[in-house]
């Protein structure tokens, strides 16, 4: 990665980067990840090859650049004082609700050859997001009963799993049920 998520980003800067992430997006609902080049990505981003090997070092790192960024959307509204217990169930519903509403790409995502690497990818966005505010939290005075990042690995890797098999099974269970189950099991009401 060539860039620096805390860095500040230039405007025209921030632009490619949105064309790039959104032409790699486009192009994964057209067809397969490991089909996908970095000249396809540029051309259909209208972005120069020179521009996107300046900020990324190859798809997968704007890959990993878009999902944080998908991420950091779908978490942004969530308030810092939320329950502790809470916080990995509003990420998870966030998480469906885009995934509901971005239905072509997360099913692509699944039947993708490289869809255990993009999964993969997705964890350690979601692993990230939590352990940093894991780490936020603890700042402030917040003590835990388990080392934080054991607990942002068990809650990334529960949220994908189901995220993952929910797609898998045509996601014809309503989200809700699944924010339920995760919260039947997350706070041991099962």
């Amino acid at each position: 990665m060539k860039r620096r998520v805390s860095d500040k980003i230039a405007a025209s800067t921030q632009k490619a980067y949105r064309a790039l992430s959104a032409s790699l997006f486009k192009l994964m609902e057209e067809k397969p990840f490991e089909k996908i080049s970095t000249i396809d990505i540029c051309q259909s981003a209208d972005v120069p090859r020179a521009t996107f090997y300046n900020h990324f070092e190859d798809k997968f790192d704007l890959l990993r650049y878009a999902l944080k960024n998908i991420i950091k959307t779908v978490t942004q509204d969530l308030n810092n004082n939320i329950n502790q217990s809470e916080y990995p169930l509003k990420i998870a519903d966030n998480i469906l609700s885009f995934i509901k509403a971005n239905e072509k790409l997360a099913k692509k995502i699944v039947s993708a050859n490289y869809n255990s690497v993009l999964f993969n990818e997705i964890k350690k966005v979601v692993f990230d997001q939590l352990y940093e505010t894991l780490t936020i939290k603890e700042s402030q005075e917040r003590k835990y009963l388990a080392n934080k990042q054991m607990i942002a690995e068990f809650y990334a890797n529960g949220i994908v799993y189901s995220v993952k098999t929910w797609i898998e099974e045509g996601m014809t269970v309503p989200k809700e049920e699944i924010t339920d189950a995760l919260k039947a099991v997350l706070t041991a009401n099962i």
